[in-house]
């Protein structure tokens, strides 16, 4: 168990150390003021009858709700283990090419629609693996760092709309390179990313680019 406010838990001492000192205060002022009207010998006439154990009872109630309401105040968190919170398989990032090219209509319903499709049906079917996300065109953005989360990576994949993204072009360097700040910056040690594209090698820095991520990686 962990506790949000631990500036409640250190509290508590000092609590019970006022409340004591408190109480021996009261119960001596109280002995003070009832012999000081009977006399020094306490005469059995002044004895009110009250229960010294209900008494004690209602001081320890007392103090244990404020206890309880300082401990409340500190917000107790308690974690349980999730296998899905462990790595037990390889967490792998996804470059979607969303360039308008991907709407052409050779594939049916197109490109794009057969590519989505196919990913949505891995989601569905993912139990496991920790999956992120990228789309690129000219620029590559990420969409979803990883996560066990398939529902939202597929609600993301939904909205997602070539026609939406401004920069032309399919660039695999920029996926490729936007990938690897991900892995570099969460310091992951294993490093798998699949890259979905109808683009053309373009640019002469991605094969490049492509050596030196699998030489350091």
């Amino acid at each position: 168990m962990k506790f949000a406010r631990l500036e409640f838990i250190y509290a508590l001492p000092i609590l019970w150390l006022v409340v004591g000192v408190m109480l021996a205060w009261v119960r001596a002022r109280r002995q003070a003021q009832l012999r000081k009207f009977v006399g020094s010998d306490l005469a059995g006439w002044a004895d009110t009858g009250a229960s010294r154990v209900r008494r004690l009872w209602d001081q320890a109630l007392w103090v244990l709700a404020m206890s309880a309401i300082l401990v409340t105040l500190a917000r107790p968190m308690i974690f349980e283990r999730s296998e899905r919170s462990e790595l037990q398989g390889a967490p792998y990032l996804i470059a979607l090419d969303a360039s308008r090219s991907m709407l052409a209509g050779d594939v049916r319903p197109s490109r794009y629609s057969a590519a989505t499709n196919a990913l949505d049906r891995l989601f569905a079917e993912s139990q496991s693996d920790r999956i992120g996300l990228i789309t690129f065109s000219g620029v590559a953005y990420l969409n979803a760092p990883l996560t066990f989360d398939v529902a939202a990576l597929r609600t993301i994949l939904g909205y997602i709309d070539p026609n939406a993204l401004v920069d032309p072009g399919s660039s695999l360097a920029s996926a490729l390179d936007r990938a690897d700040r991900f892995f570099t910056s969460n310091a992951l040690p294993v490093r798998v990313m699949i890259l979905i594209s109808d683009g053309e090698d373009l640019d002469p820095q991605t094969l490049a680019l492509a050596r030196r991520l699998h030489t350091e990686h």
